[in-house]
């Protein structure tokens, strides 16, 4: 249990309710649209170690931003929203912050996503009640400013009281190196928050106009190329490079791919001859009918049984067209210019199409006063990393669509990355002695690696020969294998395997660590009952101990980290 006594001034647990005036596609109470605005915020403030507490409920934020100083602990179900709107009234969150949906989320191993209020409330034995009334309003699209006060405080009343009971429960469920290993992790919601609420500066205005030539210039494209490969659909049907169904039927063959054909419609006549009929009445008097019928169509594949066989040999699925199926018959069809050539054509239409879509289309739909506001999420992926959205700005892309994010007048963008950094971070999790220092004599890993692999000199390594061995490196630091190297890479298994056996060979403190770590989590094996996909319960592993070293000592706290850098320089 982890104990608040003395650690915080007081807490509060508060949630707004604000108006939903943004149009589409924004969500519609979007904290970053100008006209949308909180309504009614609701507060329970308590000193851990007093009963009782006081609530509030007002339209005055000020008042409730009394309440939290540098010496609170803020809580909140889905936290970043709501301190997205205090950030209007101030700018410096510097209390800390206690997300119950993010607890939730790393409760249960990442495996239930953006879970609500009403469900962690179910799994946490908390009566949660909602006014049937106003969830109807909510419902149909009524903002918190089209419903009658009253309504609106009672069902902002039972949201704040939901919460904390969740939080007051959330805390009894851990040991206190846990709980603080959580609460550390939460404060980085502040962080995303205020980049979400700060933005980047972009020139909607300009894009727009290079999206639309860029369009054009796309379409032009791929109607090309479906000329160019459609031959074999023709003439019973037009081809589309666009579409993954014909796409994989050329790439892997279909004996009885079915096309839609217009056919006349026929009758006897008096002589039992067939003929054709004609409309006789209404506008189309005269012409003659038609009926779509479908029909079936050998087409043979482009793909050799050589390279299937290799398909099926290494367990890679066969009859798919995706960007993994591609990469491996680049690989692998070095004779086969006409399929290379495919392949190729393929990629590049849809890293263009994609391109478009997503790094450029998002951010002038989401643009709001030359600024976009992208959301970021700490509950939304399966691994715990941060995901971004609406628009994503975790990846924008590079070249051309950059120009379009411009600093303000008086202030410049800069653009900063860790060297290494999973690496460091590895070396400093394992406390593998040899790692840390090749860290700290400045090798390139990736091009020592690729060494080893390709039994070449340093210098010799070509580009891709060292992305081969990164992209091995960073699988294997997640706990990859050589068979699933062979699998996604489409490399020969000795050659993955001679990574792997390299790699532990001088860091073996790094396996041990691997190892270790396994065997914590198979020990420390929570129920995550009714959260399961399927019917009955299933087990999720927890690993909170994931940051210890291996004596067992954690160093997730800042006061533990330089003693555990001594240790590996």
């Amino acid at each position: 249990m982890y104990n608040l006594e003395g650690k915080y001034q007081n807490v509060v647990v508060f949630d707004l309710e604000t108006t939903i005036n943004a149009p589409t596609p924004f969500w519609g109470a979007d904290p970053f649209y100008p006209s949308n605005e909180i309504v009614l915020a609701g507060a329970s403030i308590f000193v851990p170690e007093e009963e009782g507490s006081t609530q509030i409920f007002t339209s005055d934020i000020e008042e409730l931003l009394l309440y939290m100083t540098d010496n609170s602990l803020v809580v909140g179900h889905n936290l970043s929203f709501d301190l997205a709107y205090l950030m209007r009234y101030r700018k410096e969150l510097n209390f800390d912050i206690w997300d119950t949906q993010q607890f939730e989320f790393l409760r249960t191993g990442c495996d239930y996503r953006r879970p609500s209020l009403e469900k962690t409330s179910e799994h946490w034995s908390v009566p949660f009640k909602k006014d049937a009334d106003v969830k109807v309003c909510f419902d149909i699209g009524m903002g918190s400013d089209q419903i009658d006060i009253d309504l609106l405080r009672a069902y902002l009343k039972e949201d704040v009281r939901s919460t904390e009971e969740v939080f007051r429960k959330q805390l009894e469920h851990f040991s206190e190196e846990t709980t603080k290993y959580y609460l550390e992790v939460m404060q980085s919601i502040k962080t995303t928050t205020c980049m979400s609420f700060n933005g980047l500066p972009f020139d909607a205005e300009n894009a727009q106009k290079v999206l639309e030539e860029r369009e054009k210039e796309h379409a032009e494209r791929e109607r090309n190329l479906s000329e160019k490969w459609g031959t074999p659909f023709q003439p019973e049907t037009q081809f589309n490079l666009s579409s993954p169904k014909q796409v994989t039927a050329l790439l892997w063959g279909d004996d009885h791919y079915a096309v839609k054909k217009s056919l006349p419609i026929t009758e006897r006549d008096s002589e039992g001859n067939e003929v054709n009929v004609y409309y006789k009445s209404g506008e189309k008097k005269g012409e003659q009918k038609f009926k779509t019928a479908e029909i079936y169509k050998e087409i043979k594949p482009m793909i050799s049984n050589e390279i299937k066989q290799v398909f099926l040999e290494n367990k890679w699925e066969i009859g798919k067209s995706d960007a993994d199926t591609f990469n491996r018959i680049l690989k692998l069809a070095k004779k086969d210019i006409l399929l290379k050539q495919f392949s190729k054509d393929v990629i590049e239409l849809r890293s263009d199409s994609k391109n478009l879509k997503t790094y450029l289309s998002p951010y002038i739909k989401y643009s709001v006063n030359g600024r976009v506001h992208g959301k970021f999420s700490h509950c939304g992926t399966a691994t715990g990393r941060t995901s971004s959205s609406d628009p994503n700005i975790q990846n924008i892309q590079k070249g051309e669509f950059l120009k379009f994010f411009r600093a303000e007048s008086g202030n410049k963008l800069i653009e900063l990355d860790y060297a290494q950094l999973e690496i460091r971070v590895l070396a400093l999790a394992s406390g593998d002695k040899n790692l840390a220092k090749d860290i700290n004599d400045g090798v390139d890993l990736h091009r020592y690696f690729a060494s080893q692999i390709f039994d070449k000199p340093q210098e010799e390594i070509t580009k891709q020969e060292r992305t081969t061995a990164k992209e091995f490196s960073f699988q294997l630091q997640y706990g990859g294998t050589a068979d699933g190297m062979v699998r996604r890479w489409a490399v020969a298994p000795e050659l993955a395997q001679k990574f792997v056996d390299s790699y532990y060979k001088k860091y073996p403190q790094v396996k041990e660590w691997q190892n270790n770590n396994i065997k914590i989590a198979k020990k420390s094996r929570k129920w995550k009952g009714h959260y399961s996909k399927t019917k009955g319960a299933m087990e999720c592993f927890f690993l909170p101990t994931i940051w210890k070293n291996l004596d067992g000592e954690p160093f997730l706290l800042a006061d533990n980290l330089e003693k555990l850098r001594r240790r590996t320089t």
